[in-house]
């Protein structure tokens, strides 16, 4: 079983593919992690791209679905993921540096936690029970969500 499973919904962002794969490459447990791209229905090239990395990476899945917004295309990579721990990443973002889904990864194991939350840095970290006040709309989260028997993924809307 894999650690961590990334999941990163995708709509015609082709252009963001080759920068968003290279920086997770880097990650310290990169081998032990799984991705998982949900296109969601993409007009581009990206379902070209995708298949690249796919047949070149063990620890790659790709998924093509019909267009349903990001939301649904999220619960569709969760329906697929193997690993320990959920995490999301949006194709136009990337981890602040290698450590990111290590720091996240032992936290949440060490903490016994449901999810864990560590910001861009890796300097603050909250585990649940949260009861997190954070006001600063500027701040960047990476959050690790334990896979359950029964999970689905809500969105939700800041400020």
């Amino acid at each position: 079983m894999k650690k961590i499973s990334v999941i990163i919904p995708i709509y015609n962002g082709c252009e963001y593919i080759e920068k968003c794969f290279s920086e997770i490459k880097k990650q310290t447990i990169f081998d032990e992690t799984e991705i998982i791209f949900i296109d969601d229905g993409s007009k581009d090239n990206t379902a070209k791209l995708l298949k690249v990395i796919e047949s070149n990476n063990d620890n790659v899945i790709v998924v093509s679905q019909n267009n349903m917004g990001a939301g649904i295309a999220r619960n569709s990579g969760i329906t697929y993921a193997q690993g320990e721990y959920i995490s999301f990443l949006d194709i136009d973002d990337y981890y602040a540096n290698n450590k990111v889904l290590e720091v996240l990864y032992n936290k949440a194991v060490n903490n016994n936690a449901l999810i864990e939350i560590v910001d861009s840095i890796g300097g603050v970290y909250f585990n649940v029970p949260i009861d997190m006040n954070y006001d600063d709309k500027t701040q960047n989260f990476h959050i690790l969500l334990k896979k359950l028997e029964y999970f689905e993924y809500v969105q939700m809307q800041t400020g």
